[in-house]
């Protein structure tokens, strides 16, 4: 979760909480069920949630680089307030659709020091009127600082041709971090 501003100024509030399982991970292909929860009240997003299941393909498993893909189905629920303020009930809008959802994931780890990996989400509605693709990435860079220390560099982007509200068709988030490993 990221949140920056003062008490009265939101600037940005936004994080997302995704839960992955995967029967069968280390065979080549498995099913893959997800959950997610996203929120953006600067932007004005108060709450995305995602669920739906993918079947997952290992495409290429090597010692330093794996590619997997995945293409399924999932329920997305968007509840937007136009003018960004989450206090705000006046201008909220809801939006309820059936999309298709294609995964494309890359990891690659130069050395035991480093990894880097860059996940591409392409959705697309399905049993509805409303038009528009979806694309969002996140690309990662982590890098050992000392055993138990690590460094992160994050991107993340979305590029959505038919929002549900009049925002910017492309945002990005770009953050840093630190994790500890016991």
């Amino acid at each position: 979760w990221q949140s920056t501003g003062n008490n009265r100024d939101v600037l940005l509030r936004s994080g997302f909480v995704y839960f992955r399982y995967t029967p069968g991970f280390h065979k080549p292909w498995a099913p893959q069920f997800f959950v997610q929860q996203q929120i953006d009240e600067g932007r004005g997003l108060q709450s995305r949630f995602l669920m739906g299941v993918n079947a997952r393909w290992d495409a290429i498993t090597k010692r330093r680089f794996s590619m997997q893909w995945g293409v399924g189905v999932m329920r997305e629920a968007e509840t937007w307030n136009r003018t960004g303020n989450s206090s705000d009930s006046l201008g909220r809008v809801s939006f309820q659709l059936i999309k298709s959802n294609t995964v494309a994931r890359l990891f690659y780890r130069p050395n035991p020091k480093c990894e880097w990996s860059w996940v591409n989400f392409l959705q697309m509605p399905l049993l509805s009127g409303r038009s528009g693709v979806r694309w969002a990435s996140q690309i990662s860079l982590t890098l050992q600082a000392w055993k138990w220390l690590n460094l992160q560099l994050n991107y993340v982007s979305m590029f959505d041709t038919h929002p549900v509200v009049d925002i910017p068709a492309y945002y990005f988030t770009s953050s840093t971090g630190v994790s500890l490993t016991p």
